[in-house]
């Protein structure tokens, strides 16, 4: 019984992975079982995809919700639960450099996720997930029955979930707003700012010897939470750093679900806001 099970699951993998090496599926938006899979799954879709994007966002997981309305030629790289440096570290470790670099400001000192970065760049099963598509994270076959059939089943699907989680309205969000606005009156400690604001200046450099340039955005929150005591002077500290920053609508009064992260109808209006600041301020090199 046992063997007749063994010899059945080697069966059902190798035919699936010859479904997969004769009609191999474009990784598309999934509904992952967990951000670890969704990070994991989203760094490798970067590094197999057959061209290298325009423009690379790094971010967290404000990031992510701009996928929907982001164009083609620009890669969401964002890690739930992270920072913009992972993404940044797998791009410059693999030297799949685009033309354009956004590191998202919003929790620049988080640090990179090396759990995700060592599995995706591991000797032996990097390899292993060149010849063997069914071992890619964006290849699990019960993320793929979860994934939504279209574009507008993923903002549906995302409007519902922040609408269910926090109304701006609601009793939740009064609670949680007071309780963010205290810790973002708490400025990065000038130390830690210090070492990453001159570490990006080499990355900067890195990225220069690759035709690559970076711009710093900053993710819109709660109207309160912008004008905190921790984002004034992260905005003045970056000044040093000569980089474009794209700031669309900082003033404006952005709807959130958790007074972080946006509302989908916001996060559609940023998108093309920062599309619309990407095509004013073309790259260098092709002006």
């Amino acid at each position: 019984m046992l063997k007749r099970i063994f010899f059945s699951s080697i069966g059902i993998f190798l035919l699936y992975n010859i479904y997969l090496w004769i009609f191999p599926l474009k990784p598309g938006n999934h509904q992952y079982a967990s951000w670890v899979k969704e990070n994991h799954a989203k760094a490798e879709m970067y590094l197999r995809a057959d061209y290298t994007p325009s423009t690379v966002l790094c971010g967290s997981s404000l990031t992510s919700i701009l996928n929907p309305w982001l164009a083609d030629s620009i890669f969401e790289f964002s890690t739930t639960g992270g920072s913009w440096l992972t993404g940044f570290e797998i791009i410059r470790k693999t030297n799949k450099f685009p033309k354009r670099i956004g590191i998202e400001l919003n929790f620049i000192l988080r640090t990179e996720d090396t759990y995700i970065t060592n599995q995706v760049l591991h000797k032996v099963w990097r390899p292993l997930h060149h010849y063997i598509p069914a071992l890619r994270a964006y290849h699990q076959p019960l993320d793929l029955l979860s994934r939504p059939a279209h574009e507008k089943d993923i903002i549906q699907t995302v409007e519902q979930m922040t609408f269910d989680t926090v109304n701006p309205m609601s009793k939740t969000y009064a609670l949680v707003l007071p309780e963010k606005a205290k810790e973002y009156q708490t400025p990065y400690d000038s130390l830690l700012l210090k070492e990453m604001t001159d570490y990006i200046i080499e990355l900067k450099s890195e990225a220069q010897q690759h035709n690559c340039e970076l711009f710093l955005y900053l993710m819109p929150m709660d109207t309160v939470l912008l004008k905190s005591n921790r984002i004034q002077v992260l905005l003045n500290e970056i000044e040093s750093l000569g980089l474009p920053v794209c700031l669309p609508g900082l003033n404006r009064k952005w709807q959130t679900s958790d007074s972080e992260h946006l509302r989908p109808l916001d996060a559609n209006l940023f998108a093309k806001s920062l599309v619309q600041w990407l095509n004013q301020n073309p790259i260098n090199h092709e002006r």
